[in-house]
């Protein structure tokens, strides 16, 4: 605790008045933070988002200003949270739209959000201690419709598990999300607005288990509930906490199992 408000004070000192951290966590060696940087800047309603490293000791490490906008740019690139790892790189989660590159060096790592770039597609970007890119994985399940993932926290093994929402493409509840970004499926019946949804990646970005809760306000078969995951931790047995938010009757066991709020 400590060591984090000392780390807050710190960057607080260092950014400007019309920058907001948005984001903030301590890696292996506890005189260095990573930070998420928002700034308003002009042209007005115009933003940036910059990932930043610090040293406790002598400021700024690097840093990097984050794509805002995809290609043909629809709308907006949203970085919602970042994590360290046990071997201090970086995670971040995000969800965007057009196509946009995630490799914030010199090279380039593009990918196309679903409906040719018009909707949002949620997304883990995993750099290394120096910034450099190692992997980013997506969801899009092919649909119009969007998909988020508002929160993130790394794993003992240097994994992360990311918390969100992923939406279907038809809205009678015969539509299914996938939650394996690889070339596997795990496929999962939701909703047409979005499903509260929890996925665990190894640290090579492969997908290693996920959960899904069923909401509904109708009656049994009906996909009119919908939700989300907007925070997420681990304690030190990697049991997962979350909360979130749900419209409807919800189905609180994730499991075969049922445990049903109003």
């Amino acid at each position: 605790p400590n060591y984090i408000e000392t780390a807050v004070k710190h960057i607080q000192n260092t950014v400007k008045d019309d920058e907001v951290i948005l984001g903030l966590s301590g890696g292996v060696d506890s005189s260095v933070a990573a930070a998420l940087i928002h700034t308003i800047t002009t042209p007005p309603g115009e933003t940036s988002t910059v990932l930043a490293k610090y040293s406790l000791t002598t400021g700024m490490l690097w840093g990097y200003a984050l794509p805002l906008r995809g290609t043909p740019g629809f709308g907006d690139t949203r970085w919602s949270a970042l994590a360290q790892a046990t071997d201090d790189s970086i995670y971040l989660a995000t969800y965007f739209d057009g196509t946009v590159d995630f490799d914030p060096g010199s090279g380039t790592q593009s990918r196309t959000s679903n409906n040719s770039g018009a909707n949002n597609d949620a997304a883990i970007l995993k750099l290394d201690g120096d910034g450099a890119f190692q992997w980013v994985d997506i969801w899009g399940n092919g649909n119009d419709l969007d998909e988020r993932l508002y929160d993130l926290f790394p794993t003992t093994a240097g994994g992360v598990v990311a918390g969100g929402s992923l939406a279907l493409e038809n809205s009678d509840g015969t539509g299914m999300i996938d939650l394996d970004p690889g070339a596997g499926s795990d496929l999962r019946r939701s909703h047409f607005e979005g499903t509260p949804v929890i996925i665990r990646l190894d640290s090579a970005g492969v997908y290693e288990s996920g959960q899904t809760w069923w909401m509904q306000t109708t009656g049994p078969g009906e996909a009119d509930g919908y939700g989300n995951i907007q925070l997420i931790t681990l304690d030190d047995q990697e049991r997962v906490f979350c909360r979130g938010e749900y419209w409807g009757s919800g189905d609180m066991d994730p499991g075969v199992g049922e445990f049903i709020l109003p």
